[in-house]
């Protein structure tokens, strides 16, 4: 069973991308899409703050997969 509550991009994004293999979700991809520009962007560019964009964008993604997984 695959759960929803992760802090980190990395395990979010990986959870995402599992069920984008198996189901085709417009929206979720582009919130995905989102989640990893801003992250990517805090990467690149660590002297500007992307927490909060990246935090938003963690939430939006994880609001989207809540759909997608059985609790």
């Amino acid at each position: 069973m695959t759960t929803v509550a992760s802090s980190d991009p990395f395990e979010l994004l990986a959870v995402a991308h599992m069920i984008l293999q198996r189901k085709h979700d417009r929206a979720l991809i582009d919130k995905v899409t989102v989640l990893q520009g801003y992250f990517e962007l805090s990467q690149m560019c660590p002297n500007h703050d992307y927490s909060m964009m990246v935090s938003r964008a963690m939430t939006e993604v994880t609001a989207a997969l809540h759909s997608h997984v059985e609790f």
